[in-house]
Order: C-alpha cells, then structure tokens, then sequence
C-alpha cells in the first residue's frame, strides 16, 4: 500500500511490503519513478526483498546501491521496540545511517513503513531480444561507439546449458533510434514485443551470490562462470550487469552453492581479476557482536580513565609506538601538538602526540597499541570539518593522514577511482575529468578537503540535489578496525554496513583505502542566476521547475544579508527589492540542456522574474565566485564563524529561512543564510566572537532554536557537516530513545574501550 506520495519533495511513504509492480504503477500516474524498479528485473517482487535480499541495482553505474535511495522509515525490533526514522529529507548526514543498516539487519528490526527518494519519469525504450554470450563483447563495443549510456543493461539465463541469454537494454527515447539500427544487424531477432522473463529469488538471502570483476574482460570472466555452472551441472539463474562488471548468481539450493564456491575457489583464488565476493564472515560477526550489546540491554559508554603524558604508562606507549609506526612520523613538539588541536570549529584540544599514517599495516599496529595502552585516537585530514570531529578532546593521538594521498587507480573502463584517505577531492575531481569523467561530490572546502573526511563525515556540496552525496559513490572501503584489525566492506555485499561506516567520523574505524565510483562527464553545461522579492517566490521556482520534469545539477539560494555580504563580486545591477538569489545550474547532453534551457526560459518569463542566462563558462565562473565568496567574507564581520547545516524538505525552505531570521531578531545575531536549496540543505552562519561570554550564551540559544525548528519543520541536525562534539548535545531532539541506545550499542561493539574519536556523535 501507498501510504503517501510527495509530489513536491519527490519522496515516497510506503508499506515495504508492496508489490514492486503494484507501486510503480501507482508512482507513473504522478510521472515519478522509483529507479531502481524502472526496469523489468524485480517486478514480481515485495518492495522489502530488494533490500534484504540485496539486489543488485540495474542502474548501479549511474546511481550505486538500491540502498542509496531509502531515506527513513520506521522500525519494529525483535524485543517489541520502535525506531522512528521518517525523513524526508534527501540528506540524512546525522550520525550513523541507522535507516540503511537496518534494512540490511532483519535479525535486529523490520520496518513497517519506508521513505523512498523518486525521480521525475524520462521516457525511456525498452529494448529485449536474445543474445548469445559470445556476441556480448560486440554489443559493449556498439554502445561505446555510439557513446551511448543506458539507463539499464542486464541479461539473464535461466539454463545453465545454454549460452542464449535474454538481454534488456534501456536507453533514453531520444537516441534509441541510432542503436536499434545497430542492434538488428548484430541479432536478427525481433527486438521488441518478448514476454518478459519473470524470476523467481529465493527467500534466503545467502542463496544469492555478487561477483564483482575488476578486470577489462568481463566476458572473458562472465564465461569462465557460465563454464562452472555447467560443468558442475550446477542449477541457478545468471544475470550479469556489464556496465558494473557483476555476475549475481541466484542458487535454488544450497548444495549447488557450495559446489560452485568449491570450483570458483579453485579457479580464481589466485587470480585478482574479481575484487568482491563474500567468502569470509567478518562483517556478519560485527553484525551479531551488535546484536549481542543490543540483547544485554547495557548501552553506556564506555568511558575509561584514558592514560596521558603524565601517567606511568605514558612513556612504554611512546617506546613502543616509535617502534610500530617510526620516529620520522611522530612527532610531540609544542608546536606540532598545537597545530593538529583545532579544525575549522572555535574548540580545541591538545592531543598528546601526533602519528602520521603511511599504511594500513602501520595505522593497524598503531590501533593496536592504542588498544592495548586504551589511548584515545582521533583520526584527522585537512581540518575543514565544521563539527569538531576531528579535535582531540581526549587528548592521545592525533591520527593525521594527508600523507597518505596516492591515486592507487583510476579506471576509465571500469568508471573506478581507488585512493589512500589523504587525497583532495579537487585534484581526484579535475583527474577524472581529465579522462572525460566526473566525480560530482563538490563540498565548498574541496581545494583542500581530503577523500577521507569526505567519507567520514558524507560531504555534500552544490551538486549533491542531482547526484547525490558522498555516500552514493563509495563503491569499497578498506577499514581498520578499534583492535588493529583490518576489514574490507563494499556496495554489493553488505551495502548496509558500508553505509554504516560512512559519515561515522572516525568513531567506527579508519578509512585507508577507498574505491569511488565514476560517472560519464556531461557534454556540456549551462547556468541561469535568477532574483526574486520575496522568498516564498523563490521556493515555489525551485517546485515548479523540478515538477516540470527537469534535474538542475545545482539549486543555491543566497538571501540578501549574503548578497550584501559579497556586493564587490556582483557584476550586474540588484535592486534594493531583491530579497533572494537563485543559482541554477543545468548539464547533460547538448540537445537535453538547451531543451531544459527554453522551458525554463519560458517558466520565468511567465512569471516575471529577472534572471541572467550564462553566455559562457567565463559568465558561469563569475557566477560561482560569488556564491564561493560567501563563507571567507564572513570574517571580515565577526572572528567567530559557526556553519549550520539544518536540513529541510524541499518544501519548508521558506519557512525555515523565515523562522532563522526570527531568531536572529530575537537574540540580536547576525545571521547569514545561503546553502543548496535543492535539497534543502541551508547554511545559517553565525557571525560572532567566542571571547563575548554574553553573545556566545545567545549563540547557543540560537542554536538550539534552530535546529528544533529544523526537526518540527521535518527536517535533520545536519545534512553533511556531521554532528561531531557540537551537535552531539542536541541528538536527542532528531532520535528516540530506542535510536540513542542502537548507536551507542554499535559504537560499544566496534569499539568497545572507545577509543576512537571519543566524546563525538553518541557521547
């Protein structure tokens, strides 16, 4: 059952156990989608199964994981308990991504409702015909001749004897007409008019296996698979996903399982032409290790009387560490100690020493001793962070890794960047374009923000209304552990813990290697800035022209204290009525931008708003410059800037932006107020000056009034800041108390003498 569908802000509340068919019919009366079910492949099923069965998503190559698409539902857990976390916000950033975990933790919790992130429906053509495996390799070289990207392509086999495989392939309306061409002369069959193959999965999702290739021959690979099956005379449905390399194997019993991994071991053990397949069983021990906290009902802290550079002990860890990790990177000069105290927040914090990692091998014996010692490690990047996760309030080690910033990989063919924490996000950003690709995670620090905070903290930026955050492109992460010990998690077989780990701040693990997935650079780009009198006008533009069909890349509203703040950057006339500024920014191919561009023309003629349409990059850069000119013009008002990141739907920006410059009147504050409208994610910055006892008491009150407003409003502490120490106090506002204790209880089994990144997030 639908139970609603929000039009406005494009999310959907729904029983999970729908029928995929049922919902989708549903959401094509309102020309929305949900899309990973745009397709053919799971119609027969419950909307639930998706995610307990983790299937792989058809269109992972633009999107990533199904998972990535669930923004909040609610939960009943096994003990007779609910989590509420009915969000309808597209960025959920505040502490750990309770909604995804559970989804993927049916031993823990089943949810009785889902919100659901949908899309406006583009008219797509379906294309199905039969294809022998061999053929496989001409039909990829068709569609990259073409430089067509489809939205779905997966072919399935339900006879292991047979080679013939059914193919459907889903592209946009307006270029089916240059493939079907193509595709008749490589498959004579009628392409159209097949009756769809319907599959039948299993209910156990361990009957399900993901194979996820890192070699350019993936048909090579996808034979050597069909090869085993038959060989073995082993009995399982094959459906693999070209564009992501994966071959999901659905087995009906579990005797042709173990089989099949006996002969696949045999095959590939000591090849590293696959990089993702769940042989062991670490990541379920952590998940049962959570259910273990969880059952014994004990969720306190663990807070310990940590050691320091005073204690008796101090000087063994400091021998021994200089022996793990080597003099040349540690280092406890005054100096030193207080440069790696503070971040981009007004706190700071001596750390006792200060580490620089080199590798995962010696970040592990580093946590290992830390361990062993209990010294507090709080791991660092750049520093940009704007909740304070990364000063050391507990003192130990400061866990700093910008030197760890190789670009290990970076794959055109498999659309892959894999990196050392330590990288800037620009530079992976303008390398990828480079080789005609995009990374689209853009925070406004990402000059000089490193990979590795990005993940731990799921940075957003300008972009993310469109793309997504950082979350939607993390493919694998290589995590070492609170005891030293090192595990690999990915998209494909355990999303929900992957999930988990992202934006968790260095409370769960350390991040040491991190693979990113990629995406088609667009052809080109255009940009419209657009003023209005009131902000009730501005909100309603961004509605009206998303219902239109149309995804700008960026939606940044700026409200006139930021216009003023930034009058020397502005190259064309505002008038003393102009009370907001729209930043819209459109890219996709050339026919779809300038077809976007002359709808949206005709929207705001109608409307008679005054808009200037970019001419060319040059205007689009002038454009940015102001908007990036906003956060460094703050200091020249105050000393003291605090950057909230509220986040609201869609729908309520309006009322937020009203409700803030309320309660700057109120506590006599300069607010400034700008962010990504899109989403809702705002950026009410405080101007003060930490040295006024008086005004930073206002300061706080401020604070907390914004973020109730926030959450009455629908919304969430922080779309992509974190929590951090400055919000940690105000959690309880967003999350019930079932929510705080499965928090602390994930935080106790990961890290149960809490060492790492203490008095952060659940404190």
């Amino acid at each position: 059952m639908l139970l609603n569908i929000d039009n406005i802000n494009q999310v959907l509340s729904v029983d999970p156990n729908i029928l995929i068919r049922d919902m989708n019919l549903e959401l094509l009366r309102g020309n929305l989608v949900f899309l990973p079910t745009a397709n053919q492949l799971y119609s027969q099923l419950k909307l639930i199964d998706l995610f307990y069965l983790k299937l792989p998503n058809p269109s992972h190559h633009l999107y990533g994981s199904i998972f990535n698409f669930a923004l909040g539902g609610s939960f009943e857990t096994k003990f007779g308990k609910k989590i509420d976390l009915n969000k309808k916000v597209v960025k959920c950033a505040s502490g750990y991504d309770f909604t995804r975990f559970l989804l993927g933790f049916k031993e823990f919790a089943k949810p009785t409702s889902l919100v659901l992130r949908l899309h406006p429906n583009r008219e797509n053509k379906v294309f199905n015909f039969y294809l022998e495996i061999s053929q496989l390799a001409n039909l990829n070289s068709i569609l990259e001749q073409l430089r067509i990207e489809p939205f779905a392509f997966y072919l399935i086999n339900k006879q292991n004897s047979s080679d013939n495989f059914y193919v459907t392939l889903i592209v946009r309306k307006e270029v089916s007409g240059e493939i079907e061409s193509k595709l008749k002369v490589l498959n004579d069959n009628n392409l159209e008019n097949h009756k769809v193959v319907e599959l039948s999965f299993p209910n156990d999702a361990s009957l399900i296996k993901r194979i996820k290739f890192d070699k350019k021959d993936f048909v090579n690979e996808a034979r050597c698979i069909k090869n085993i099956l038959k060989n073995q005379n082993i009995n399982c449905i094959e459906i693999l996903f070209p564009l992501i390399n994966l071959v999901c194997l659905v087995f009906k019993e579990f005797s042709d399982l173990e089989k099949f991994e006996k002969a696949f071991l045999a095959k590939f053990s000591d090849d590293q032409g696959f990089y993702s397949y769940d042989f062991n069983d670490k990541v379920n021990k952590i998940k049962a290790n959570i259910l273990k906290v969880i059952q014994k009902n004990d969720f306190k802290n663990t807070y310990i009387n940590y050691i320091n550079s005073s204690s008796a002990s101090y000087p063994k860890f400091k021998k021994e560490l200089e022996r793990v990790a080597s003099k040349k990177n540690i280092t406890d000069d005054a100096e030193d100690l207080y440069l790696y105290s503070y971040d981009a927040t007004f706190k700071s914090s001596l750390p006792e020493i200060v580490v620089f990692g080199e590798s995962t091998q010696q970040i592990s014996k580093v946590l290992s001793l830390a361990s062993k010692y209990k010294i507090p490690v709080t791991c660092r990047g750049a520093g940009t962070n704007l909740s304070g996760g990364s000063v050391p309030l507990r003192g130990g080690v400061s866990l700093v890794l910008t030197q760890m910033n190789k670009v290990i990989e970076l794959s055109e063919k498999n659309r892959l960047a894999v990196v050392e924490p330590g990288v800037v996000t620009k530079e992976l950003a303008d390398f990828a374009s480079k080789k005609g690709l995009f990374y689209p995670p853009d925070p406004a620090s990402s000059a000089w923000c490193t990979i590795g905070g990005n993940v731990s903290e799921c940075a957003g930026g300008p972009m993310c209304f469109k793309y997504g955050v950082t979350r939607d492109y993390v493919e694998f992460l290589e995590i070492v552990l609170s005891d030293g010990s090192v595990i690999r998690v990915d998209a494909f077989q355990h999303p929900e813990v992957i999930d988990l780990f992202i934006g968790s701040e260095g409370t769960l693990g350390i991040f040491t290697r991190i693979g990113l997935r990629l995406i088609k650079k667009p052809e080109t780009r255009n940009l419209f800035l657009i003023s209005f009198k009131d902000l009730k006008d501005a909100a309603a533009c961004i509605n009206d022209i998303i219902s239109q069909g149309i995804m700008p890349k960026t939606f940044e509203i700026m409200d006139r204290s930021a216009i003023d703040l930034v009058k020397e950057y502005v190259f064309f006339d505002i008038s003393f009525d102009t009370n907001a500024l729209l930043i819209l920014e459109i890219d996709s191919s050339v026919e779809e931008v300038e077809s976007d561009v002359s709808v949206i023309k005709k929207y705001l003629n109608s409307k008679g708003f005054k808009f200037i349409l970019a001419k060319d990059n040059f205007d689009m850069d002038k454009v940015w410059t102001l908007r990036k000119a906003i956060s460094p013009a703050c200091g020249k008002i105050a000393p003291t800037k605090i950057s909230e990141d509220a986040t609201v739907p869609r729908s309520k920006i309006s009322d937020m932006i009203k409700g803030i410059k309320s309660i700057a009147k109120k506590y006599s504050l300069k607010i400034i107020i700008f962010g990504h409208a899109g989403d809702g994610n705002l950026h009410p910055n405080i101007l003060t000056d930490k040295r006024n006892e008086d005004e930073m008491a206002r300061v706080n009150e401020a604070i907390r009034e914004i973020f109730e407003l926030a959450i009455s409003l629908g919304g969430t502490l922080s779309g992509e800041h974190g929590i951090g120490y400055m919000k940690a106090p105000y959690l309880g506002l967003e999350f019930d108390e079932e929510t705080i204790k499965l928090g602390r209880a994930i935080k106790i089994a990961l890290d149960p003498n809490n060492i790492l990144n203490p008095d952060k997030i659940f404190v």
